[in-house]
């Protein structure tokens, strides 16, 4: 098992900026709109409920049949 200077290390090295010892954040640029979006990564949180998210409705050249 990685130890836990070896994964702080990879995830630094992948442009994360450490915002504590547990919590790591990057902004990404969206190809869609050009705006910047922060991506975290959690090693310890608290138990959370799942996100739910409504879905989308696909232009018909790209639904297949999939409903």
């Amino acid at each position: 098992m990685p130890r836990y200077e070896s994964i702080r290390k990879i995830v630094t090295d992948l442009g994360y900026i450490e915002e504590n010892h547990f919590r790591f954040e990057r902004k990404i640029k969206s190809p869609v709109d050009g705006n910047y979006y922060p991506i975290h990564i959690h090693f310890l949180c608290d138990k959370c409920e799942p996100k739910v998210y409504e879905k989308a409705t696909l232009q018909d050249s790209l639904n297949n049949g999939f409903t």
